[in-house]
C-alpha cells in the first residue's frame, strides 16, 4: 500500500499542471494525505518525501520537499490528536507554517523578489487546500479505509 501511494504521489507531481508565469499545480500530496490518514504519520511522511522528490526536477531546488513533508507531518500530528477535517488542518498549516516557510526559502534562500514570492506562496497554499479537499473527498466517498 505504501509503494502504491508513493508511486501515485510521484505520478501526481510528474503530471503537473502548468498554469502561467512558471506556476505549476501538483497533485502528489493528495496521496500523501490519504496515506497519513490511513496508515499513520511516518508512512505518510515517507510517501510525501518520495512524491515531493519530483519537485526537485520540476523546480530545481529542494525547498518544496521540506515544505510538503512538513505539511504531511502537520496533518498527521493533528489527526493523531483527534482532529478530523483535513481541509481545515491543511489550511491552518499554510497560514501558520507553510506560507512563512515559503517566504523563508524563496525570498531568503533563493533571493526572489516580493512579488514572485507572494505568487508562489499563494499558489502553494491554494494547491495545498485543493489537494486536501480532494483527499478528503476520496477518503469520505471510497472504501479505502476499510481496505
Amino acid at each position: 500500500m505504501f509503494l502504491a501511494f508513493a508511486a501515485l504521489g510521484y505520478l501526481g507531481n510528474y503530471l503537473s499542471l502548468p498554469i502561467a508565469f512558471s506556476v505549476t499545480f501538483i497533485f502528489g500530496s493528495i496521496f500523501a494525505m490519504i496515506a497519513v490518514a490511513i496508515m499513520g504519520i511516518w508512512w505518510g511522511v515517507g510517501v510525501s518525501i518520495i512524491a515531493s522528490s519530483y519537485t526537485y526536477q520540476l523546480w530545481n531546488h529542494p525547498y518544496a520537499i521540506i515544505i510538503f513533508t512538513a505539511e504531511i507531518l502537520w496533518i498527521g500530528l493533528a489527526l493523531r490528536r483527534g482532529k478530523k477535517n483535513i481541509l481545515l488542518i491543511d489550511s491552518l498549516y499554510w497560514l501558520i507554517l507553510g506560507i512563512p516557510l515559503v517566504i523563508a526559502f524563496y525570498s531568503g534562500a533563493q533571493q526572489l523578489d516580493a512579488q514572485d514570492t507572494a505568487i508562489i506562496a499563494l499558489k502553494q497554499a491554494l494547491n495545498g487546500a485543493f489537494n486536501a479537499m480532494a483527499a478528503s473527498i476520496i477518503l469520505s466517498h471510497t472504501p479505502l479505509r476499510r481496505w
